[in-house]
Formats: structure tokens, C-alpha cells, sequence
């Protein structure tokens, strides 16, 4: 059974920065994790924008090069979304598709 995500509080308390952004290239990759299942003619979705489109708390480059813990889910060229960032890598047990840009900025005040 999969952890619950951490809540939203403690996720901005533990990041230095968090970007909107989008992952151009895996550089190096670990063991995956367990694959869930996929619903029937699900493809993933490939979009060309800049690697960081928004900064919504802290300072970050244009492009990083960021590690991701071990967690249930993989990082492909692609995948768009809100990213937790501390001293070089994500926060959090899963991807930026854990919390909507809307509730970041809200919780920001």
C-alpha cells in the first residue's frame, strides 16, 4: 500500500524553491519502481516548452539538473508539472502531478 503524499505545509516548509517545469532529459537512471497499472491506450504526452516556465517560491535557474529520490513513479522527457526543490533535489515521495499550481500559489498566500 502506497504512502499517502506529504502534506502540502510540509512540502513548502522542506523546499528551498518550487518551479513549474519540464523535464527535458534523464541523465541517469536507478532501478524502476513496481509499474502501476495503465489504462488501455493510455500514452504519455510529449510537449516542447522551456525546462522552467515559472518560479512560485525561492530562486532557481532557467534549466537544473536535479536528483529525484527513489519513489513510485519515474521521470521521462515530458512529464510538466509543480517540482519541490532542496539543495539539488525534488521533495517529496511523488511527482509534480501531487499538487495543482493553484493550490502552491494559495497556500503561499
Amino acid at each position: 500500500m502506497a504512502l499517502p503524499p506529504e502534506p502540502l505545509a510540509e512540502l513548502l516548509a522542506d523546499a528551498d524553491a518550487v518551479v513549474v517545469a519540464e523535464v527535458v532529459e534523464v541523465i541517469e537512471e536507478g532501478a524502476p519502481p513496481p509499474s502501476p497499472p495503465r489504462p488501455a491506450g493510455a500514452k504519455p504526452t510529449f510537449k516542447g516548452r522551456p525546462p522552467v516556465e515559472e518560479t512560485l517560491k525561492g530562486e532557481a535557474e532557467a534549466e537544473l539538473v536535479v536528483d529525484k529520490p527513489e519513489g513510485p513513479y519515474l521521470l521521462h522527457a515530458g512529464v510538466r508539472g509543480p517540482f519541490f526543490l532542496r539543495r539539488g533535489g525534488i521533495v517529496g515521495r511523488y511527482g509534480p502531478d501531487t499538487y495543482r499550481r493553484a493550490e502552491i500559489v494559495a497556500a503561499l498566500g
